[in-house]
């Protein structure tokens, strides 16, 4: 697992911002260490290797993706392939293509021995197994959910065509979860760093200190905002918003509606079209016909969403649109669309593709056309869409335009006795997503009295497979809560990704937060965020931490740095069949020597041997708050046992010691040296009785009274 920062996305989008041309800027760009990093199972010959690169949208993942390709055709890069070929999923030729030779049609569409160079070239990868390319399949999340079953895509990703190839393919996490324990490497693209931001800020700013100090001011004081910005794109949409002496918004829903009114009238401005007054807000005050087309492009949104469609045909935007052609500047939507020439692979004609400028324009166009529906036909929409996570942006968007006030929506939130209804209640997420909504809507009353009413009586939250944006409105919840948040949190499945978000809301937090207990069991964690929970253990006076069946989630030192921080009040910590090193056992315990608040300790069924006892029996000589320490299902020896217990001759806290399974003599032998250590701490004046434990008993970690 790599998390990747957007350092290079972010000296990219500077170069963009002054040439205008993607080209030119991955021309400029450097070869970084990351991005040898991302490929290095493909550059050290294992041809076959599959990279899965996951992030939020407008983050560049497609970036990336084009850099790669470039750097190969630069010959600075994946070398060892003949071929390398950039495919974006989101494009209705590539989803219809039945063979790779459809596929290589594509690339060489301009060439009459097309047809001819597609079968040979088609005919040697696949006499090869595909070995000597690479496929850069962008955009998977984009990908239709029928076709991820039976397509061309979907047998070479089930690798029953050109099974040697490599693969890295790019995607939103929420579409990812069937290729996790395919991958070779996992890429979570995490954003900016507010170091990253601030340099991309001053750097667009050409180092102008007072609009810097003006700009950094404003998100300092805006934490959703904020916390939206380490996306690049939406960085880059609030930087245009600035330069173009655009109010700032309050929340996203405001600056996705400035982005877009602006775009249009700066768009038809410049095409010397004055359709449009300059002045304009809101899209419900756009004049005739512009009005007209948005209501219809609109519509379409909300209809691609509901089928997972991004990229438009000539004849569905003619359906959706019949005058769009004679009204001009409307045929791209008056700068919100992209419109894309495809020449045929038999070059007899051409084709032309539509698509918004970014999932965002999309989904706010749908809740725009929600917000503008008869009651009927809304609170139908509401019933079946509310709770779909992809709708999650667009229903916040819509509670935001519409402040909540129309009558569908209260229908649908409240009962007839006027408290929120029973289905908001019972499910912790709905709760959070409804805080959400009413936050984007600027209404701090229903949020208050959603928490008062719910998420305030539920003092252990247990949270299942939360997706990325689930946690988004949960982060949003902690962070913005007016009062002291005491809670238990437990989480599973949310892995690195999830747990930066929690990590990066947690960290902008206006208010006290306690978390009492945090349990982040088989959220397949690695160690690439083990300073994460640390940061968040003691940011969050987190007393008892849980971090069973994350592999290899111990092996960084960075994560014992919470129990040597002088603010730590980590009581209790588990990790339970987490691919524990001796090593990285040495880095626990001897943290441990400098701590003195931790009672329990649990690290059974792992892989800590006998290398790791003399840290361990050093720690038990010096440290004297432990009560509990659990190491069974480990290899650790006889002899290694023997030299803990030797160390607990000097120990006087220690009650309960869980070892691994011996011979019944040696069992006796080492209850004999117990009973001599108890005898010798009463003649010490100590109270503490040690009781060593082997047999299964109860489960060790989990279940802690």
């Amino acid at each position: 697992m790599i998390l990747l920062q957007s350092l290079k996305i972010v000296q990219l989008l500077l170069k963009y911002l002054k040439t205008k041309k993607l080209e030119e800027a991955l021309k400029a760009s450097k070869t970084t260490k990351e991005l040898i990093e991302i490929l290095a199972p493909l550059e050290k010959g294992d041809c076959s290797s599959f990279i899965l690169i996951k992030g939020a949208p407008g983050i560049g993942k497609s970036v990336l993706l084009k850099e790669i390709a470039h750097k190969w055709s630069m010959k600075e890069l994946l070398q060892n392939f003949k071929l390398v070929l950039l495919v974006c999923l989101r494009d209705p030729e590539v989803q219809q293509a039945e063979s790779f030779g459809d596929l290589l049609k594509l690339f060489c569409k301009r060439d009459e021995r097309a047809p001819k160079m597609a079968h040979d070239c088609s005919s040697f990868l696949h006499d090869s197994g595909g070995k000597d390319l690479a496929l850069l399949l962008d955009g998977f999340d984009e990908f239709p959910d029928d076709l991820r079953k039976v397509s061309l895509i979907a047998d070479i990703l089930a690798r029953d065509v050109l099974p040697d190839c490599g693969i890295v393919l790019s995607s939103r996490p929420h579409a990812t979860e069937s290729f996790q324990s395919n991958a070779t490497l996992i890429v979570d693209i995490l954003g900016f760093t507010e170091d990253e931001r601030k340099h991309y800020i001053e750097q667009a700013l050409e180092k102008d200190s007072q609009n810097f100090k003006e700009l950094t001011l404003y998100l300092d004081n805006h934490s959703h905002i904020s916390s939206l910005c380490f996306v690049p794109f939406n960085m880059v949409v609030l930087l245009y918003l600035y330069t173009e002496g655009v109010s700032l918004p309050k929340n996203s829903t405001e600056m996705y509606n400035h982005f877009i009114c602006h775009t249009m009238c700066r768009y038809l401005t410049r095409s010397g079209n004055t359709l449009m007054n300059t002045s304009i807000t809101n899209l419900n005050d756009l004049p005739e016909p512009c009005n007209m087309i948005i209501k219809q492009l609109s519509e379409l949104s909300l209809w691609a969403l509901n089928h997972n469609k991004l990229i438009f045909s000539y004849d569905e935007i003619k359906k959706a649109c019949p005058d769009i052609e004679r009204i001009p500047g409307a045929l791209n939507g008056f700068g919100l669309m992209q419109v894309v020439k495809h020449v045929n692979a038999s070059l007899t004609g051409k084709t032309m593709t539509f698509n918004f400028l970014h999932l965002s324009i999309q989904e706010f166009l749908a809740a725009h056309h929600i917000a503008n529906l008869p009651s009927d036909k809304e609170l139908q929409i509401l019933e079946v869409n509310f709770h779909i996570p992809n709708f999650l942006n667009v229903f916040a968007i819509y509670v935001a335009l519409t402040k909540g006030q129309t009558s569908a929506f209260t229908q649908f939130l409240y009962d007839k006795s006027g408290s929120v209804s029973f289905r908001f209640v019972t499910i912790l997420t709905r709760s959070l997503y409804l805080y959400w909504c009413f936050y984007e809507a600027g209404d701090m009353k229903k949020c208050e009295d959603l928490a008062k009413a719910n998420l305030y009586v539920h003092k252990k939250l247990n949270i299942y497979n939360m997706l990325p944006s689930e946690l988004e409105c949960l982060t949003l919840f902690l962070t913005t809560s007016p009062h002291k948040v005491w809670l238990e949190l437990r989480l599973t499945y949310i892995q690195d990704y999830g747990l930066w978000i929690l990590h990066r809301g947690l960290s902008k937090a206006n208010v006290d937060i306690t978390i009492k207990e945090l349990w982040l069991v088989r959220c397949n964690l690695t160690s690439s965020v083990s300073n994460l929970i640390s940061d968040i253990a003691i940011c969050c006076r987190v007393k008892k931490l849980v971090l069973d069946f994350n592999d290899a989630v111990g092996e960084n030192e960075q994560l014992y740095s919470m129990l040597t921080h002088p603010s730590t009040e980590v009581e209790a910590l588990s990790m339970y069949d987490t691919d524990l090193s001796s090593k990285a056992a040495g880095y626990l315990f001897a943290a441990l020597t400098q701590n003195s608040v931790l009672k329990t300790l649990g690290i059974g069924c792992n892989n800590i041997t006998d290398e790791a006892c003399p840290a361990i029996a050093d720690a038990l000589k010096q440290n004297n708050t432990l009560l509990r320490l659990w190491i069974r299902f480990n290899p650790i020896s006889v002899k290694a046992a023997e030299l803990i217990l030797q160390a607990l001759q000097s120990n006087d806290t220690l009650e309960w010691l869980k070892l691994p399974e011996y011979s019944n003599d040696i069992k006796e032998s080492i209850r004999a040296k117990m009973v001599t250590i108890n005898r010798a701490r009463k003649g010490r004046g100590s109270q503490a009785k040690l009781f060593v434990d082997f047999d299964g008993g109860e489960y060790l970690c989990r279940y802690w009274k």
